[in-house]
């Protein structure tokens, strides 16, 4: 269980961690893209401004050396603009497509004047500082504007009492068509003066001016003012973009959203399909296990085709059950135990009905004759003699007594084949045991008839781990067998040796022998005599015990015998490695 629990733990601990890297890297590439197409939109709307403050952001000066975007010096490039770099001491430590004409070195007055006017010669300038690092960094970005030299040259050339004269109206008419822009005079207070070209007059307010002065997008703004009507001009000039790029903007980024919401929830089905297929197949298959358990097919879990749907080729558990790996062995642990229950279960009802259908046969014979006396007594019929009295007695005592010890029989020989005794085995000498066995039938006054002997082969000892009653009980049945089914004076002797891992007990008789048929048939129930009047021992399960005692002890028994040529029985034990050992020691 805890296996499995850590198992769980680790993969979605795991599973958490992934998930969350994605969706970490997904937000970056979001804020990327966004910030991308902002800085593209700021390029759009100022160029100077976007660019330069992209510059300073990318830039790094450490020791001297300076680490500029060679992408940046094309891009200028292509602008028709130049970039300095300036130290404290007003240096020019870094420049980018310089003109021959720019300094080396500013000196202070000229940072004021382009601190001012924003202007160098006839560069317009654009500048930021840097204050990053120990020592400040100054940025020029310059550029030449030719619209604001015309819109001078215009200011000075057509100039009316500050507007453009009637005369060369025409003329500026046609150049404001070629630039497909327009011009606009401002008093002093703001009002509108003169429009020409292309003016929209809803857009000629001073705020929505200075706006498209300080973010120009398409359009590019120049301003010269005349000094002596304090009037303002103001061309407007078209760049050279897209114009529906401006207003792509907001479809850009929600195009961009868009496509990355699409790619998370694309994900997310990915990922709940994943999960679906890794964790519901699995649980789908237990759900079909539980069902045949439920229903008692367990041999379909145990089939080779249930089990190649679990392990690959190499007999590993596939990857896709990886995770449940304890639970499926669990499943067929708990399959071939409840098969083997069941088994187990038929077994032992099958031996329950035999074990009552041979004890109500084997009483049905006694009974008869203790119901027949008994009947004949309580009739009240006949006149008995105290002699006839005393014979009944005695037969209704030995039927009663031969059911008893049937009974008994019985008990031993269910047990022996249904219980484990080996917790009850103790180390045994079966040499002195047997020595013993053949002593107590040796002294015994109602065995007169047979002749005892016993016998150690070999020096190396005779120990083994059994169960010394069942043993005793072994050797009485064998011998009792031999004395109730032989002539009187048959020899019978007893030997015991130990041989390699195996310890040998040998029951060998002179006596009449028997045939093939009942030498097979030896161990089977009641082969040798049913009948309660013959005079024996037991109740004609003597040679079942005793083959279900030598089974308890996972030994063999061989019998050899031949009519008129007596018999031997011979019983062999096995040796755990512990006794050999032992044994090799000793001898």
């Amino acid at each position: 269980m805890s296996s499995i629990k850590r198992r769980i733990a680790l993969q979605f601990s795991f599973q958490f961690i992934v998930f969350c890297l994605i969706g970490m890297i997904t937000f970056c590439i979001v804020i990327f893209l966004i910030l991308d197409i902002l800085t593209k939109e700021e390029l759009k709307r100022n160029f100077t401004v976007g660019a330069l403050d992209l510059i300073v952001t990318e830039t790094v000066i450490l020791d001297g050396e300076i680490s500029f975007n060679s992408l940046w010096e094309q891009e200028l490039e292509n602008h028709h603009m130049w970039l300095q770099i300036l130290d404290e001491k007003g240096t020019v430590i870094y420049t980018v497509n310089g003109e021959d004409d720019l300094p080396s070195k500013y000196t202070f007055t000229e940072l004021l004047q382009i601190e001012e006017r924003q202007q160098y010669k006839d560069y317009f300038i654009t500048r930021q500082l840097d204050s990053s690092y120990d020592t400040p960094y100054l940025f020029l970005l310059g550029f030449k504007n030719d619209h604001q030299e015309l819109l001078h040259d215009w200011r000075t050339l057509y100039n009316d009492q500050g507007l453009v004269g009637e005369a060369y109206v025409q003329e500026v008419e046609s150049q404001l068509s070629k630039l497909r822009g327009s011009l606009i005079i401002f008093n002093e207070v703001g009002d509108v003066m003169q429009t020409l070209g292309q003016a929209i007059h809803e857009r000629v307010d001073p705020v929505p001016i200075l706006a498209r002065k300080i973010e120009p997008g398409s359009e590019a703004l120049s301003i010269d003012r005349d000094e002596v009507t304090d009037y303002t001009w103001v061309l407007t000039t078209a760049r050279d973009t897209n114009p529906s790029a401006s207003s792509s903007y907001i479809q850009v980024v929600i195009i961009t959203l868009s496509v990355v919401g699409a790619f998370v929830l694309l994900l997310g089905v990915a990922f709940t399909s994943w999960h679906a297929f890794r964790y519901g197949q699995p649980l789908l298959l237990f759900v079909g296990w539980l069902e045949k358990l439920e229903a008692g097919n367990y041999d379909d879990l145990l089939m080779e085709q249930e089990k190649q749907k679990i392990l690959n080729h190499r007999g590993k558990v596939r990857m896709r059950y990886r995770l449940y790996e304890a639970v499926i062995t669990a499943f067929y642990s708990v399959a071939q135990k409840l098969k083997h229950s069941e088994n187990e279960k038929k077994r032992l009802e099958k031996v329950r009905e035999e074990w009552l259908a041979a004890m109500s046969h084997d009483l049905r014979t006694p009974l008869s004759s203790i119901q027949g006396y008994g009947q004949l007594l309580e009739s009240g019929q006949y006149q008995w003699s105290e002699e006839e009295l005393q014979e009944m007695g005695e037969v209704i005592s030995e039927k009663g007594a031969y059911m008893l010890q049937l009974i008994k029989d019985f008990s031993l020989t269910f047990e022996l084949k249904n219980r484990d005794f080996t917790h009850t085995f103790t180390k045994v000498d079966l040499a002195d045991l047997a020595e013993r066995t053949v002593l107590k039938f040796r002294h015994d006054a109602t065995l007169k008839e047979a002749v005892f002997a016993f016998e150690i082969k070999g020096e190396k000892p005779t120990h083994l781990y059994g169960n010394s009653r069942f043993l005793e009980r072994l050797l009485d049945n064998l011998l009792i067998n031999a004395i109730n089914h032989n002539p009187v004076g048959t020899h019978i002797i007893v030997s015991v040796e130990q041989r390699l891992d195996q310890l040998r007990l040998c029951i060998v008789d002179n006596g009449v022998g028997m045939d093939e048929e009942t030498r097979a048939n030896l161990f089977e129930r009641y082969y040798r005599g049913t009948n309660t009047e013959e005079k024996t021992d037991g109740s004609g399960l003597g040679m079942s015990i005793a083959k279900a005692i030598v089974d308890v002890h996972k030994g063999t028994i061989d019998v050899q015998s031949s009519h008129q040529n007596g018999t031997k029985i011979t019983i062999h034990f096995p040796l755990d490695s512990q006794d050999v050992s032992e044994t090799d020691r000793v001898s």
